[in-house]
């Protein structure tokens, strides 16, 4: 909609939830930055997270993570955040919570598989309630055998009990987000994992191994 704005558009009533649009006889072209990633940015702050990493992620809109900043702090993580970036710090004793996915502003479904797997560092159980898509938890049997031994309680809540020792092994990105767990799990494992089907991961994340290996992962792509 700002776009459409910058181009001649008369849209009022952008963030609520009523558009009014007056029509014009042209558009035109205009100047426009395209506004970042926050699932990208969540992920890569959960890499730092899950790492007991120092990560900065910058170019970020951090309004746009209100409620993942929120979890962060129950969950025990440390982090500073400044006007569009975040430092996430070291953070020890991670504890247990309940994590439920709902639509903006509420918990993104997008980010529910690369916090859970943040969650199997947190001491205790904590309950995963996936509200939006069938399938979501199908990631969890991949965590298994890294070492998680997820509940699932059916095909919409788990819950997960840590702290978790994770392990390398050969695991299955089973579609984008999954994806990103299963390379977050992987990071703090003890070992070697091998990802398979990371045409998934591509769809969703650009140039992911390249990032981690510039965060200090040791981390390659394989053919």
């Amino acid at each position: 909609m700002p776009l459409l704005n910058a181009c001649g558009a008369k849209i009022d009533g952008i963030g609520t939830h009523t558009l009014h649009i007056e029509g014009v006889n042209e558009l035109h072209g205009a100047d426009y930055r395209v506004t970042s990633d926050y699932l990208q940015a969540g992920t890569l702050v959960l890499a730092g997270a899950i790492t007991q990493g120092e990560v900065t992620v910058t170019d970020l809109v951090p309004h746009h993570l209100d409620i993942f900043w929120q979890k962060l702090r129950e969950v025990g993580v440390r982090f500073e955040l400044s006007e569009n970036a975040v430092r996430v710090l070291p953070s020890k004793n991670l504890k247990a919570i309940r994590l439920q996915t709902a639509v903006f502003p509420s918990f993104p479904t997008d980010l529910q598989a690369p916090f859970a797997t943040l969650l199997t560092q947190a001491e205790g159980t904590s309950f995963v309630f996936e509200t939006l898509f069938d399938g979501r938890l199908q990631y969890l049997y991949e965590l298994e055998k890294m070492g998680v031994k997820p509940k699932l309680l059916n095909a919409y809540q788990a819950e997960i009990t840590g702290p978790v020792a994770l392990k390398g092994a050969s695991v299955n990105s089973c579609d984008i987000r999954a994806g990103a767990a299963t390379v977050l799990a992987a990071l703090a494992a003890e070992g070697e994992s091998e990802i398979t089907n990371i045409y998934y991961i591509d769809r969703g994340y650009e140039r992911l191994e390249q990032k981690l290996t510039e965060l200090g992962a040791d981390i390659k792509r394989v053919n």
